[in-house]
């Protein structure tokens, strides 16, 4: 609950493939999830239009999450936060 409290007060969050990723989306915050191993089309969270994923495997063939570009991420943030 304490996570909650806290990301309603933020613009945006990040999150690997994990529980985190959402509770953040749950509060309609703007949220982007990052994948590696894990299949995004089944484990992206629902419900939230403000929700962008980027898979390693989909984008980069890779099942490694460090595949993926900080500027990449940092470009996905930005358009979530500026919507």
């Amino acid at each position: 609950m304490e996570t909650i409290k806290i990301v309603k007060n933020c613009k945006a969050g990040i999150s690997n493939d994990t529980g985190c990723g959402h509770l953040i989306s749950s509060t309609g915050t703007p949220t982007l999830t990052l994948f590696g191993p894990t299949d995004s089309e089944k484990f992206s969270p629902i419900g939230n239009p403000l929700h962008v994923s980027i898979s390693s495997q989909k984008t980069f063939k890779s099942k490694n999450i460090n595949a993926i570009p900080v500027n990449l991420v940092l470009r996905k943030l930005k358009t979530i936060i500026d919507y």
